[in-house]
């Protein structure tokens, strides 16, 4: 999972995920700072309704922090679940992905994310995008723009369908 980060060309193959993965053991990755987030996502990644269990993310200075740091408008995530995740960034934080410009389908999330603004359960930040059929049960903690499910949601283009958050969540300007 890992090495899909390694460089701009496996950033934009296809990756399917065949099994359920304990990830657990990021906890003790890149000197206590978990795992790497995958940055400028372009490919596609279908979780097959698999879960991934217990990933940790320590970045508190750090943007983008999430499974997906970031995607690009051709990315796509789909059919993946995240169990009892730790995340914690800076800017543009969320379970799944920071800053999302991609599609994200049926895939949810459930644990704790933390980060200063535009920190979400599922998505950080939310571009000209499409979100369908996906959730977060996540405990989120924040500064300013901080959301359940989204915590900020760029004006025009971007479109979620059959989602919900629940969990609580708490900042202290914008948020909801």
């Amino acid at each position: 999972l890992q090495a899909i980060d390694k460089n701009g060309t496996t950033r934009s193959y296809a990756y399917e995920l065949d099994t359920n993965l304990d990830a657990s053991a990021t906890r003790n990755w890149n000197g206590g700072e978990g795992f790497d987030p995958i940055d400028s996502f372009s490919g596609t990644f279908d979780g097959n309704g698999n879960e991934i269990s217990d990933l940790y993310i320590d970045r508190p200075n750090t943007n983008n922090v999430g499974l997906f740091g970031s995607t690009g408008s051709s990315g796509s995530v789909s059919n993946v679940h995240l169990e009892n995740v730790s995340v914690e960034g800076g800017n543009d934080v969320g379970a799944l992905v920071g800053h999302n410009q991609g599609t994200i389908a049926g895939s949810s999330a459930t644990g704790n994310v933390t980060g200063r603004n535009r920190v979400g359960g599922l998505i950080g930040q939310l571009g000209s995008a499409t979100v369908s059929n996906s959730y977060a049960d996540v405990t989120v903690d924040a500064n300013d723009w901080v959301g359940g499910f989204v915590g900020k949601m760029t004006t025009g283009g971007a479109d979620i369908t059959g989602s919900f958050a629940r969990g609580n969540v708490s900042g202290n300007s914008i948020v909801g």
